[in-house]
Order: structure tokens, then C-alpha cells, then sequence
């Protein structure tokens, strides 16, 4: 079994200008003192936390991933202007 770290998780993605330090994607960006606007949560590839996930995913689990994609780019207008119209409509 892989050392539960940052680094090997499923939800970290490397930072591309630093070579041990990343961003963990496991809750949607927010804001906080320090930062106004939102951002991801910043680690070190040694942090760990009680949410790491085995960096694999099931074929199962890619299939229901796609599928959820797909059913969210059908509720998201494709143009600002598209947006615009649909929100006319309600």
C-alpha cells in the first residue's frame, strides 16, 4: 500500500513551477484571510489528511465520471450569450 501522502492522492495535483508542492483538489477553491479571491488549498507533497483517496480509479468509477460529465455540459450553455437567453426564459 502507498504511503497516505499528498503527493500519491488522487484529489493533488503538482504545482507546475515547484517540484514538491501542490494543490489539492478535493473541495472546490475558497477564499480566506490571506486570499480574497478563491484558491485551492496549497500542500507539500509530504502533507497528509484524513481525505486521501488511492490515486487510481475504477473503471467503474471513470465510466460514472464521464457520465456526470456529460450530463453537466448539457446544463451549462455553451456561450455567455446562450447563458444570457436561457436565463430570459426564466
Amino acid at each position: 500500500m502507498n504511503e497516505q501522502t499528498c503527493g500519491n492522492c488522487r484529489w493533488w495535483v503538482r504545482l507546475k513551477h515547484a517540484t514538491d508542492a501542490g494543490e489539492c483538489r478535493r473541495h472546490a477553491p475558497a477564499a480566506s484571510a490571506r486570499h480574497a479571491d478563491a484558491r485551492w488549498t496549497t500542500t507539500w507533497e509530504t502533507d497528509f489528511c484524513g481525505e486521501w483517496a488511492e490515486g487510481s480509479i475504477t473503471p467503474e468509477q471513470e465510466q460514472e465520471l464521464k457520465d456526470y460529465i456529460a450530463a453537466v455540459r448539457e446544463l451549462v450553455p455553451d456561450s455567455p450569450q446562450k447563458f444570457i437567453e436561457t436565463c430570459k426564459e426564466y
